[in-house]
């Protein structure tokens, strides 16, 4: 329950540049631009500093996020797990039926086994329906609780997922958080104490910013 979360520290990454981010890969999938890689590598290096290998490192089945978390994971030298709650707002103009096909988790982890923990055998881990905002808001409150209820026991847990997973996990936690937008590759940082959440860094992006 709540009260064996003291003192966790939570880091919500969202993935680096992709290619659909600059207009150059429509698909459902997109992976990582070069210059997304450049921010993965980046932010991996600025995260491996603070983690342990007790960290839990959980991602997103995209495989925008799966090559950022791979970069920290790699950094770390810890594995990640592929966690479908933190996937991407499932909008039907993004996700039009009949043309949205993504790898298994076991496919994605057979692909990504230097870094994946294969636990599901999933053929289908996406949404069977299209989703609007108040959609993701519940799906990440939910997952809030779960992170509660002590399913990842690590003192550190990071998780790597998108704009609307991050921004609405984030409000899920600190419910007076004001967050329009959710930088490529940066980095929000929520500590747990004492029953309560508490904002740390907001939006911090290790490729152009100092840390104060």
């Amino acid at each position: 329950m709540a009260e064996d979360m003291a003192g966790k520290t939570f880091y919500l990454i969202r993935h680096g540049e992709s290619m659909g981010n600059i207009g150059m890969d429509t698909g459902v999938n997109p992976p990582l631009s070069p210059r997304g890689v450049a921010q993965a590598k980046t932010t991996a290096a600025w995260l491996a500093e603070r983690l342990d290998a007790d960290t839990a490192l959980l991602s997103s089945p995209f495989e925008r996020c799966v090559a950022t978390a791979a970069e920290i994971a790699v950094e770390a030298e810890i594995k990640m797990e592929l966690v479908p709650a933190i996937h991407e707002l499932f909008l039907e103009e993004w996700f039009p039926w009949g043309k949205t096909k993504f790898p298994t988790l076991k496919e994605i982890a057979e692909r990504r086994s230097d870094v994946v923990v294969q636990n599901s055998d999933d053929t289908r881990w996406w949404p069977d329906k299209h989703e609007d905002w108040v959609d993701v808001d519940v799906r990440m409150g939910m997952f809030r609780n779960i992170l509660l209820g002590g399913a990842y026991p690590a003192p550190t847990i990071v998780c790597v997922g998108h704009w609307a997973s991050v921004q609405s996990l984030a409000k899920a936690m600190v419910h007076s958080l004001e967050m329009p937008f959710v930088e490529n590759a940066s980095v929000t940082k929520i500590i747990y104490r004492d029953g309560e959440f508490e904002l740390d860094l907001l939006n911090f992006v290790p490729e152009n910013t100092e840390e104060n």
